[in-house]
């Protein structure tokens, strides 16, 4: 069978001068600052029992910000109006609110801690639970994610997987936060 044309594809033509140097591009091992931390926040946005409280923190103390839980729409919105803050946002605080989520879209750059049912009940003490509580959590944390996790997806501009390598986190974090 003969092979279909490529004359369509788009081609750049680049001259070598030295053709026996080679340059390598990866991303930089070192942390820098991120530009918009100054004129923006970083934002969380997790269910209870996935590390969105955790990955706030490390941000907060790796990139200079000032942290702050957020457990209430108005605590969001006082929150809404600085910059410079790593916000850890509890997705139960009424994301069935339209006007929740929009001051959460605009307060700066939100990232989804995408937990499944697993990661969120490992996230809870299950040493002072019977098998029985423990199913029942299950349940309620099942609930609790198919009900927000629709909001949690249309308000964040980013998701994160909580099971990833902590390094891999910062190094996507801080190079999100340069958007």
């Amino acid at each position: 069978m003969p092979r279909p044309p490529t004359s369509h594809f788009i081609k750049k033509k680049f001259d070598v001068n030295e053709s026996n140097k080679t340059v390598t591009f990866k991303k930089s091992e070192q942390v820098s600052p991120p530009l918009a931390s100054q004129n923006s926040n970083a934002v969380f946005l997790g269910l209870p029992g996935s590390p969105y409280v955790k990955i706030a923190k490390d941000t907060a103390e790796r990139l200079n910000m000032e942290f702050i839980h957020i457990q209430s729409p108005e605590a969001l919105r006082n929150a809404a109006s600085t910059t410079g803050l790593s916000l850890a946002v509890d997705a139960t605080i009424g994301l069935h609110d339209e006007t929740v989520r929009e001051t959460l879209f605009h307060c700066g750059h939100v990232f989804y801690i995408m937990a499944d049912v697993s990661t969120l009940l490992a996230g809870h003490d299950e040493t002072k639970q019977s098998a029985h509580e423990r199913d029942a959590l299950r349940e309620h944390l099942a609930k609790i994610l198919l009900d927000l996790e629709p909001f949690c997806l249309q308000t964040s501009r980013f998701i994160l997987r909580p099971d990833a390598p902590y390094g891999e986190i910062a190094m996507d974090v801080d190079e999100k936060m340069r958007l």
